[in-house]
């Protein structure tokens, strides 16, 4: 998927009215280079990499899968299982009407 196919599917806007922030592929976030988050903010982040104050001073990083970090950017939070699965189902059926066989 690229940034133009997530935009038109609207997916874009539902991150960002979660409030979360989307980056361009790179080293710049992923090693602390020069995107930093907030002090002591709570990150999720698809990552390979975690350790103390990589991302922020004392930020609180957790590595997640793509799909971990997209419910999570919807619930503005860590999610419950019950929450993974119930978006997991609402996103499976709501792409289900795209689907032309």
């Amino acid at each position: 998927m690229d940034q133009h196919q997530l935009t038109e599917e609207g997916y874009y806007g539902i991150y960002g009215r979660a409030g979360a922030r989307m980056e361009m592929p790179g080293c710049s976030l992923c090693m602390g280079n020069q995107a930093r988050v907030a002090a002591k903010s709570t990150v999720v982040s698809t990552s390979t990499r975690n350790f103390p104050n990589r991302l922020g001073d004392g930020a609180n990083v957790y590595l997640a899968s793509a799909e971990l970090a997209a419910v999570a950017a919807v619930e503005g939070r860590l999610p419950a299982l019950k929450s993974i699965n119930a978006i997991w189902v609402n996103l499976t059926l709501w792409r289900a009407r795209f689907i032309v066989i």
